[in-house]
């Protein structure tokens, strides 16, 4: 029988938002119809975008306790985390999607008054306990077992083994007013031991999140391109920072003391070669995580085919944010960056990597699998390099994503990803603002997309599970070039996983648009696998067969990795 691990999860998240406690169950699968039965009176502009892609896309359960367990998942690594203010300022700030919640038109599950309260509070690490509670509740439907000791796995049927993973360490603070380095380590320290007094696990935890919160600890790196697109306010969200802070690095060895691994997702670029800089003079070798992650499938520095021979444009910016009760003006370095393809002259021709900073570079990747990390692939979409095609096959209509420019004598139409920089970073990390002296022959060209763009339906579709399928295969494709086939059996059977983010609000590939259609992904990737492979230049050990690489991932991978953290 087949069972699945994900090792990233937020079963709980939706719970957040609602009006009561009791409004919500993280065993509840919460659908379309729930979120959009009072839209009937409705009119306006934003109608289309939310109710129809956000509300089906991305609030509608993707992952809920009932969901994960008909579909035969047995081990997780769940998401503990509270929201970041600022993620929640701009959401709510948004006066179409404000009209929509003060009305009630989201019903009982998203309360402006809970959003309200999750805004203002100076207690995160509440939400984490409201977590615990919630995934505790009995129900028919099944049963969930907090995963303490090997020995303490449980086979028996409807059941769901779960340890954790914190989503950024202000969630583990019980008092964001504390100030003084010793006093918060004191209380993040206080709320590991709290977690673990009820039997849970924290197997992981990131540093940082989205929003600045955590500054003091470190950067974060962009990551709300999306949000940016929908026309609300990302300037609070984009990093202010420059690489890892001292309290930081304390931190880091708290979690150490407490056998928890260091997950690098939302790190800044400087922060991550802080963080490996500080291990390597420290000796440390514990595993690295990346718990969900997409691949830029390019190297930061050091190769012709870098992040600065990506960039289309950079240039400064100046924006005004609020600050207590002033508003300040901030400056950031916006970038615009090219889409390198997959692989020339064949499928993956037309799939090309987000190779921004939210992603991991060739060098990060490098770090996990030397340290016996694990490495969770991401099913949202624009993590996995897809660019929605949504409108693009009218040419008159002006394109987000796509720039147009002339370089070298060469005209060029390419699909793009923007992010921003702090100035501080930028500089450090030895970016420059003009165009690289390089081709671009080998990004993401429109024109050689559009054939599949005027396609309907399912050719975009097979188009988003060829960009999971390239992040799989790059990642692969590297351990090749480091230790042959002995790399390619270790990362395929040792390093990968499946790290949806289902429920983190993200819009997932259509061929896994939830934890109920994992089975469909998995048999797809078996089917394909062998011949991407070949695709991409990849050797295969004689002994490596599809479905043992899909088992692995898909499964064995993370639960021999969590059980090795036991």
């Amino acid at each position: 029988m087949e069972k699945f691990f994900d090792s990233h999860l937020h079963a709980t998240l939706k719970h957040h938002f609602a009006s009561n406690t009791k409004d919500v169950s993280a065993w509840d699968t919460l659908s379309t119809r729930d979120y959009s039965s009072n839209f009937s009176g409705f009119r306006g502009k934003v109608t289309l975008f939310f109710l129809k892609n956000f509300i089906e896309g991305t609030l509608r359960s993707q992952s809920s306790l009932t969901q994960l367990i008909q579909s035969k998942y047995d081990l997780c690594l769940m998401s503990l985390y509270s929201p970041d203010k600022d993620l929640l300022k701009a959401l709510y700030e948004h006066p179409e999607f404000r009209n929509i919640i003060d009305r009630v038109w989201f019903g009982k599950i998203l309360s402006g008054k809970r959003l309200e309260s999750l805004i203002s509070t100076d207690n995160h690490f509440k939400i984490l306990l409201e977590d615990l509670k919630l995934l505790k509740e009995p129900n028919t439907a099944g049963k969930v077992n907090f995963l303490s000791t090997k020995d303490s796995f449980d086979t028996s049927p409807e059941t769901l083994n779960l340890v954790f993973a914190v989503e950024g360490l202000h969630c583990l603070r019980s008092n964001t007013s504390l100030t003084e380095s010793s006093s918060i380590l004191a209380d993040i320290g206080s709320s590991i031991q709290m977690i673990q007094s009820q039997g849970a696990k924290i197997v992981s935890s990131t540093i940082t999140h989205i929003d600045n919160e955590n500054q003091l600890f470190a950067n974060q790196a962009y990551a709300m391109d999306g949000m940016r697109a929908m026309g609300l306010d990302d300037v609070p969200l984009r990093p202010t920072g420059n690489g890892f802070r001292p309290l930081g690095i304390r931190a880091i060895h708290l979690l150490e003391h407490h056998s928890i691994c260091t997950d690098i997702k939302h790190l800044s670029v400087q922060a991550r070669k802080d963080l490996y800089a500080h291990r390597d003079s420290n000796s440390m070798d514990s595993p690295i995580l990346c718990t969900h992650a997409g691949l830029a499938g390019i190297p930061f520095e050091g190769s012709s085919n870098s992040y600065q021979n990506h960039i289309i444009d950079a240039q400064l910016v100046r924006s005004k944010v609020k600050v207590a009760n002033a508003v300040e003006d901030i400056e950031h370095m916006q970038v615009t960056l090219a889409k390198p393809i997959a692989a020339k002259n064949n499928l993956f021709g037309t799939v090309g990597f987000n190779c921004s900073s939210i992603n991991l570079y060739d060098e990060d990747v490098k770090q996990i699998y030397d340290s016996s990390g694990l490495l969770g692939i991401s099913l949202d979409a624009r993590i996995l390099g897809y660019v929605s095609l949504f409108g693009l096959h009218n040419h008159n209509q002006a394109l987000p994503y796509v720039k147009e420019f002339t370089h070298k004598g060469h005209s060029y139409k390419l699909l793009t990803d923007t992010e921003f920089f702090s100035l501080d970073e930028f500089s450090r990390l030895g970016l420059q603002a003009q165009r690289a002296d390089s081709w671009f022959d080998d990004c993401l060209n429109y024109h050689n997309l559009h054939p599949i763009i005027g396609g309907k339906g399912s050719a975009g579709h097979y188009t988003q599970f060829l960009h999971f399928m390239a992040n799989v295969l790059h990642a692969t494709r590297l351990a090749q070039q480091w230790d042959g086939l002995a790399g390619v059996e270790k990362m395929l059977l040792q390093t990968l996983c499946i790290g949806s983010d289902f429920d983190g609000l993200i819009d997932s590939i259509r061929y896994g648009t939830d934890c109920t259609r994992i089975d469909f992904l998995k048999k797809r990737f078996e089917k394909d696998f062998k011949s991407s492979a070949k695709r991409f230049g990849i050797s295969l050990p004689k002994s490596l067969t599809s479905k043992m690489v899909g088992d692995h991932i898909f499964y064995h991978n993370g639960k021999n990795f969590v059980l090795s953290r036991l």
